[in-house]
């Protein structure tokens, strides 16, 4: 036999074995699933929200008593955007802090009084705050840093220019942030200390205010012959039709903000809704079922697993999910 006719059969011989062995049946893998729709438990809501205050400017004596800064109040703006976890995790995207227009009196010695004018003065964080809720507050750790910068002259075109100083700060201790959605309640209570030319000072804001933007509510009521709902509003999964179990879609999903007349009740009010979005699975994935509050009539088969969902995006593309996992059984 020929050398060329071993190496021949050698090459047949394995494909032959490859072939079978991924023909056998038992263990060979499954086809991966894909899964378009994200795991919801770790989708976040999105809030903006802004609170009014004052800003406190106090520093200790600096230099062995040589110099010392006078306390002095300003007004002030806090600004956040942030994401909170089913799990209580908070992520800050977006910590600004802006500082009305104060003159800050350092003396040095008796004599020697200077006046550092502080124009657009802010505070702001150049990454990603972590924190957590618990109890309707946001606790964020000390020692959370963040940048600022003053200038020292206004023109009168309200715009700010001349010397800049920088602002680097530190939160010696937790910062704490009211948040109560469901009431409209925001505020911010926090303290850095900045190196102001070899004084230690304190710059503490108290602001309260309210939210420019919540997410929106995801609901559904479920309804047709024999449907029944559990406390959570997903359907008992007991089959109403010889095929499975037949129910109408129908989104109850609310959105607390916007403008609303005094009669109107807002935890009911649809203003600030952009579009919904209707998706259930089937056995051969998820399939779209169509955009709006109604969500038609859909069959569930029974002895099969179904996912239904609707995502819910209010006019600042906050988002809202709600899943429904179950298994349609045949009544007893």
């Amino acid at each position: 036999m020929s050398l060329r006719t071993v190496i021949s059969f050698i090459i047949v011989l394995a494909l032959l074995v490859g072939i079978w062995y991924y023909l056998r049946p038992g263990d060979r893998p499954e086809p991966p699933v894909d899964t378009p729709v994200p795991v919801l438990s770790q989708i976040p809501k999105a809030y903006w929200a802004q609170a009014d205050g004052t800003i406190t400017i106090e520093a200790e004596t600096a230099n062995e008593g040589l110099t010392s800064i006078e306390s002095v109040e300003a007004t002030g703006r806090v600004r956040l955007r942030y994401l909170v976890y089913p799990d209580s995790r908070v992520v800050i995207s977006a910590f600004n802090v802006w500082m009305g227009d104060a003159n800050l009196e350092v003396r040095f010695l008796f004599w020697d009084v200077q006046q550092e004018r502080l124009r657009c003065t802010v505070f702001y964080s150049d990454r990603n705050i972590n924190g957590n809720l618990a109890n309707n507050r946001i606790v964020i750790p000390a020692g959370t840093p963040v940048l600022g910068h003053t200038y020292d002259r206004r023109g009168t075109n309200g715009s700010c220019g001349g010397a800049v100083r920088m602002l680097d700060a530190e939160a010696p201790d937790q910062i704490r942030v009211v948040h109560e959605p469901a009431l409209g309640r925001f505020g911010v209570n926090a303290a850095f200390t900045v190196d102001y030319e070899g004084n230690e000072v304190t710059v503490t804001l108290d602001a309260s205010g309210n939210f420019i933007n919540r997410p929106p509510v995801a609901n559904f009521e479920l309804s047709g012959p024999g449907v029944e709902t559990a406390d959570d509003g997903c359907p008992i999964p007991v089959a109403n039709t010889p095929e499975g179990l037949e129910m109408s879609l129908s989104s109850t999903s609310y959105d607390l903000d916007g403008n609303f007349p005094e009669e109107l009740d807002i935890k009911q009010s649809r203003a600030d809704i952009a579009f919904e979005q209707w998706a259930r699975s089937t056995p051969e994935g998820f399939r779209y079922l169509g955009e709006g509050p109604d969500g038609g009539t859909e069959l569930f088969k029974s002895s099969e697993d179904h996912q239904l969902i609707l995502w819910v995006t209010d006019r600042q593309a906050a988002e809202a999910r709600k899943l429904c996992r179950f298994r349609v059984k045949e009544p007893e």
